[in-house]
């Protein structure tokens, strides 16, 4: 009877012990798919809110939201006389608007994110089409942007296939 006793015993604590840890593991995994899901929500609304208010352009803005190595990137590729920052290579090579787009407003179509963690968002550009990629940093729901790539300018194709021709 005693040998009965203990094995029961024994046999409800491996189970209680299983269904314990099981759980935890459960948790965990869910936070970190709540998490993974929260950090995407607010890189979305940051580069939504970015592109489409063309904060790209406030100097006080990208010193907020750069880092150090970002910042000395779009200086290093600031184009003009003086000191300044590149914040317009987070929009295609554009001056102009698109022929027959005049009063279309700038906007962001989709953003995605890669295996590889870079945010690609797809946007319009007075009227031309672009894609760029960007590598963020998220701490307490703030957005640092680390590093930036143009993938696809519409306007630069077009030229370079009237120059081909």
């Amino acid at each position: 009877m005693e040998k009965k006793v203990l094995l029961i015993a024994m046999s409800a604590l491996f189970l209680l012990t299983c269904a314990t840890s099981c759980n935890n593991g459960k948790s965990a995994n869910n936070k970190n798919a709540t998490e993974k899901v929260d950090k995407d929500a607010t890189v979305r609304d940051f580069i939504t809110n970015m592109y489409e208010n063309k904060l790209y352009d406030d100097y006080d803005f990208l010193k907020a939201h750069c880092t150090t190595r970002m910042l000395q990137y779009l200086k290093d590729e600031y184009e003009y006389d003086g000191d300044g920052y590149a914040g317009y290579l987070f929009r295609t090579g554009a001056q102009d608007i698109k022929p027959g787009a005049e009063g279309v407003k700038d906007k962001v179509l989709s953003i995605t994110r890669d295996s590889e963690g870079w945010y690609h968002y797809t946007f319009t550009d007075g009227g031309w089409h672009g894609e760029n990629k960007m590598k963020v940093l998220v701490e307490n729901d703030k957005v640092m942007v680390d590093e930036l790539e143009r993938v696809y300018d519409e306007l630069a194709e077009e030229y370079s296939r009237n120059v081909e021709e």
